[in-house]
């Protein structure tokens, strides 16, 4: 009792401190777990995370235990990420891997500008989710994600701002748009290129 006390308070003070675990061991064989990564819900994903650009997944094939998906725009690269698998005693392990911004945090975490972003910040604990929802066979579930689900750089709340509702409307973003300007007014006034 005391020992599921104290590992309750290390949970409780590692959550309040911030600190995120960048590793989750699932109840499955190596190769079940590769399958099942193999058949996340990236559409799901997409959906529920896309900003203003019109953005596609592309899953690279598995280097060894390691599946890669490249966010493209316009065949533009924006955004990555990487889950590698490994086996331990208990299940396997998935690590998540996001590569690193110019200021030394990892891309979409909730610090970084973007002029055009492709995905709401902060990314990780979606991958988290997408990982969850394939080890467990289910769909990409939103509802899910902690708070805050869409922050910027100094808290701000419009990491996406009028590129998702451009989005809604049918009209999807341009890298080639200035920022902060709408596509459908951008071509207009001929700033889109």
């Amino acid at each position: 009792m005391r020992i599921g006390i104290a590992s309750a308070l290390v949970g409780v003070a590692l959550a309040v401190a911030g600190c995120k675990p960048s590793q989750k061991t699932y109840p499955v064989s190596l190769a079940e777990g590769l399958a099942r990564l193999d058949k996340a819900d990236v559409i799901g994903f997409r959906n529920a995370r896309q900003c203003g650009l019109l953005i596609h997944f592309e899953k690279r094939l598995p280097d060894g235990n390691s599946v890669t998906w490249w966010v493209r725009s316009k065949n533009q690269l924006v955004a990555s990420f990487s889950v590698s698998l490994s086996q331990t005693g208990n299940g396997t392990q998935a690590t998540i891997v996001v590569p690193k911004a110019a200021d030394g945090g990892e891309i979409y975490d909730g610090k970084q500008h973007y002029s055009h972003p492709a995905l709401m910040q902060p990314l990780r604990p979606a991958v988290q989710e997408m990982i969850d929802a394939a080890m467990e066979k289910r769909p990409f579930d939103w509802h899910r994600l902690p708070d805050p689900l869409n922050i910027g750089p100094n808290d701000t709340l419009t990491n996406c701002g009028m590129g998702q509702e451009s989005l809604q409307r049918g009209i999807p973003v341009e890298l080639s748009d200035p920022e902060g300007v709408p596509h459908d007014v951008a071509v207009k006034l001929g700033l889109s290129h």
